[in-house]
C-alpha cells in the first residue's frame, strides 16, 4: 500500500477520530457548556467515517484492479495505473469532500460551543442568590 495512503487513513480515520471524541468529552467539563449541536457531533462523526472508509474503499478497489492488469498483461505499475488515473480522482475527491464535511462540522460545532452557548450550569448557580444556593 502507498505509505501516504496508509498514513491518511491511520491519521485521518484513527488519530483525529480520537482528538474529536477527546474535544467532544472534554470540551463541555473544561467550559461549563454543552456542546451546540448534538446532531452535528454525530454528522460530523459520520461524514469523517464515510469518507475514510471510501478512501479505504477507493484504494482497494483499484489496488486490485490495477494488481489484475500488471499480472494479467504484464505492465509495470504506472502503466496499470494511467489507465484508472481519472476513476482514482474521482473516488478521492468524493471521499476527501466527505471527510471535509465531517472536520468543517466539527470546527463549526467546536466554534459555536465556545462562542454561542450560554454557560448553563455554571451561571445558573452564579445568578441564583446566596440564599438559594444554600
Amino acid at each position: 500500500m502507498d505509505p501516504l495512503a496508509h498514513a491518511h487513513i491511520n491519521l485521518i480515520g484513527g488519530v483525529v477520530s480520537v482528538v474529536m471524541a477527546m474535544v467532544y468529552y472534554l470540551l463541555p467539563r473544561l467550559s461549563g457548556k454543552q456542546i451546540w449541536s448534538q446532531f452535528l457531533g454525530e454528522m460530523s462523526f459520520f461524514f469523517m467515517v464515510a469518507g475514510v472508509i471510501g478512501f479505504y474503499s477507493v484504494l482497494l478497489t483499484f489496488g486490485i484492479l490495477e494488481g489484475n492488469r500488471m499480472i494479467g498483461q504484464g505492465i509495470v505499475y504506472p502503466l496499470a495505473r494511467a489507465v484508472y488515473q481519472p476513476y482514482h480522482r474521482i473516488g478521492f475527491v468524493l471521499s476527501a469532500l466527505l471527510m471535509g464535511i465531517g472536520h468543517w462540522t466539527f470546527v463549526f460545532n467546536v466554534f459555536a460551543t465556545v462562542w454561542f452557548r450560554d454557560r448553563k450550569k455554571i451561571m445558573e448557580q452564579v445568578t441564583r442568590p446566596v440564599k438559594e444556593r444554600v
